[in-house]
Order: structure tokens, then C-alpha cells, then sequence
């Protein structure tokens, strides 16, 4: 009953939302234009408590699942005095088996970013991202996981000639001052904040090619000291982990630029201090990109450097990316795929012996199909695995357990 009961809901929307929509031409707002679109989708999830199917008593928790998705989009089309950029959304996502439906409900984000004075050769830039998720337990019959993050900054941009010129010679930079928040569940109580500044520069000796430079520091505060995880043991036995704030430094050098008409090459490397996360090392980040033609492009990058995760320690981390893209005038497809080993640092409690270290995969698959300017259909699927017994997810979220988890989607999307 409850099942056919939201299914006739996401019908009736739909239909309002047909009736409703006319042309994806936006409403324009002075030197702003305001977009939105609706999405609703429909999809499944092979294993939503992430457990491990190799343990005997363990039967995997799948569910058909429900979305929702409103988004507004405010631009500047052509921008003069300042130029904005900012996006809103808020997913709601209902599970349609009585085993998870408890783990239903909402995420969001809001992000907006402008450059006052984008024509002159200096800016001033405003950001502010904001960002809640809401992810189903670990165990089933557990509390539904949720993440707040917020990060505002302010800084300068320098931008000879505009910051609009994709092909320019000399000097640009930013630098940015950036306060970041976490607030987690009370299961996870990792809440922190960080107090920081980044500096960019790039020096272009041909178009679109130059050496580069990436610095910053960052101070990172937990707000308790050490956290006793809920369990039947004695209070002297009980899971514990002790938060560990840091001081982190990183600094990269490097290079950027176009080799051939088609091939862009990014190489870049430096070396990081962690401060009492015990994870100093050195830094490196290699890409090429390849432009198969107007339409399709594809990139592959690797990424060595260290993190502070919710466990309260350090991790030094080997990334792998691999992405293709194709920008049809009948269809959009975007393929991507990870690798990521870590390896944990600074483990200060008694849950863990040694440095932990693993690996986890994952990849993702988009289609959409625009059937009119106001409309459109598509379909996804993303693949997360953690192949070790202990792993990041979304490099957030400690799991002690081995998974694979499938996700499908179709959607319809209406754009005003």
C-alpha cells in the first residue's frame, strides 16, 4: 500500500509538472537570468546498509528507491559589474521497502560563488558552499548518517585583461581565505572545523600553457578530544578514538598546457605536512586529456596526497581517475571510474593494531536524452566497492566492512 500510495504521487506530480512547463528559455532578472529544473527518478540499490555478503549470517538489505529533485540556477549571462554563479538543490529520497524505509529523507546543497569587477584586472571573490547528505546506516535498524559542511571564503583574484580571457600571457593568481565546518551524527560525533588560506598562481608563456604553483595552510580543530563508541562492552573495553587536530601544509609546483591541438598535459609536485596526523609526504598530480573531436574528450589523472578523515586521524592516499565524456546534440554520455588505496595514519585508539591500509573502487554511467528544450529522459549507474576491512567511503564515512554496492536510475527531467 504504501508503495502504490508514493508512486501515485510521483505520477500526479508529473503530470502537474507537464501541464505546467512551456520553453527552457529562463526568466531573466536584470543582469541576472534565473533557471530550474525538476527531476524525478526512479531506480534501485543492490545493498543499502553496505554489508558484507561474504559473512554467513548476513542476507543483503536491496530496495527500490524514489527521488525527488528540485534545482534552481542563478547566472550571469553576461557579466559587467560582477559575475555570479549559484545553484541550489534538495534531493529527497524515499526507499520503498519496509526494511529501509526508515532511512529515507533529504539532502541538499548551495553553492554560490561571485567575482566583483570580472573586467578589470583585479576581483574581489565571494564563495560560500553548503552542503548536507544523508546516508543509510551501516547496519540495518540503524540511525540514518548525516553530514553538514559549509565552507565560506573571500580572497582576490588577479586577472590582467579580465578574468574572462581563456588565452592569455603572463601572471594570474588567486588567494583565498576559507573557513570550513563539519557537523556529523551524534553515532559519529567527528564534528571540526578548519581555518585556512590558499594561493594560486599561474604563469602562461604560451595560450592556455605556463608553470603553476598551489599552495596552502590549513588548521584543522576537533571539538572533543576523544570519542567512546556505543557497544555492550565494559566501559575499559569499549571502542574508542582519540581526535587528533593538525596543522596541514601543502605545496605544489608545476606545469600545465596544451602539447598538441588535441592532448593537455598537467604535472605538478610538492610535498605536504601534517602536523601531528603523522601523514607528512610528498605530493604529485599528473593528467592528460585527450580531445577525441568537438564532442567527446577524455581525461586520466593520479593524485598522491594525504587527508584527514572522521576517524580524527591522517591518511595518505594514491587516487586514480579515468573519465570520458561525449557532448552529442542528440544525447549527453559521461563515464567515470576510481581506484583509490589509502593508508591510515596516527591511529590513536584501540580498535585498530598497526596502520590500516586498503583499497577501495568505484565508477559511475550517465545518459540523457533531451526530447524537447523543457524535456528530458536519462538513466544512471554507479558501482562503490571497498575491498579491504577497512575503508573510506566518499573519503568521509569509516566503513570496518567489505562491500560492493550497485545503484540504477532512470529519470525525467522538466527544465524552465
Amino acid at each position: 500500500m504504501q508503495r502504490n500510495w508514493i508512486l501515485q504521487i510521483i505520477i500526479l506530480c508529473t503530470i502537474s509538472i507537464v501541464a505546467s512547463v512551456s520553453v527552457a528559455q529562463g526568466v531573466n532578472l536584470g543582469q541576472t537570468q534565473l533557471n530550474s529544473s525538476f527531476t524525478f527518478g526512479l531506480g534501485y540499490d543492490s545493498n543499502v546498509f553496505r554489508q558484507d555478503q561474504r559473512q554467513e549470517d548476513v542476507t543483503l538489505v536491496s530496495s527500490t528507491r524514489a527521488q525527488f529533485t528540485p534545482l534552481l540556477r542563478l547566472t550571469t549571462p553576461n557579466p559587467r559589474a560582477f559575475d555570479l554563479t549559484a545553484i541550489g538543490l534538495m534531493t529527497w529520497e524515499q526507499y520503498l521497502n519496509d526494511r529501509t524505509s526508515d532511512q529515507s529523507g533529504g539532502r541538499y546543497s548551495l553553492n554560490a560563488n561571485a567575482r566583483i569587477n570580472p573586467r578589470g584586472d583585479y576581483s574581489l571573490l565571494l564563495g560560500d558552499g553548503l552542503k548536507r547528505s544523508n546516508n543509510p546506516a551501516f547496519l540495518p535498524n540503524g540511525d540514518t548518517e548525516h553530514i553538514l559542511m559549509n565552507e565560506i571564503s573571500a580572497g582576490i583574484g588577479l586577472h590582467p585583461g579580465g578574468s574572462q580571457i581563456s588565452s592569455r600571457m603572463g601572471l594570474t593568481g588567486e588567494f583565498l581565505a576559507i573557513h570550513r565546518l563539519w557537523r556529523y551524527s551524534e553515532a559519529i560525533s567527528a564534528n571540526r572545523s578548519s581555518i585556512g588560506a590558499t594561493l594560486n598562481l599561474g604563469y602562461h608563456f604560451l595560450p592556455m600553457t605556463g608553470l603553476t604553483y598551489q599552495g596552502s595552510v590549513h588548521m584543522v580543530n576537533f571539538d572533543a578530544e576523544r570519542r567512546v563508541f556505543i557497544s555492550e562492552s565494559s566501559d575499559a573495553t569499549r571502542p574508542t578514538v582519540s581526535n587528533i587536530d593538525s596543522l596541514q601544509i601543502r605545496q605544489l609546483a608545476g606545469f600545465q598546457g596544451l602539447v598538441s591541438e588535441r592532448v593537455t598535459v598537467r604535472l605538478g609536485g610538492g610535498y605536504g605536512i601534517s602536523g601531528k596526523l603523522g601523514a607528512d609526504t610528498w605530493l604529485a598530480r599528473a593528467g592528460v586529456g585527450y580531445l577525441v573531436n568537438a564532442d567527446d574528450s577524455l581525461d586520466l589523472s593520479y593524485e598522491h596526497n594525504f587527508t584527514d578523515t572522521s576517524l580524527g586521524t591522517g591518511a595518505i592516499v594514491n587516487k586514480f581517475k579515468f573519465s570520458y565524456d561525449q557532448d552529442m546534440h542528440d544525447y549527453d554520455l559521461s563515464i567515470g571510474s576510481f581506484i583509490q588505496q589509502y593508508r591510515y595514519t596516527s591511529l590513536n585508539s584501540n580498535i585498530f593494531s598497526g596502520d590500516p591500509s586498503g583499497m577501495i573502487f568505484g565508477g559511475d554511467a550517465r545518459l540523457g536524452v533531451p526530447i524537447e528544450d523543457w524535456f528530458s529522459v536519462g538513466a544512471k549507474y554507479s558501482l562503490s566497492a571497498n575491498i579491504t576491512e577497512l575503508g573510506l567511503s566518499n573519503s568521509e564515512l569509516a566503513s570496518s566492512q567489505r562491500y560492493i554496492q550497485h545503484s540504477a536510475f532512470l529519470t525525467l527531467t522538466f527544465n524552465y
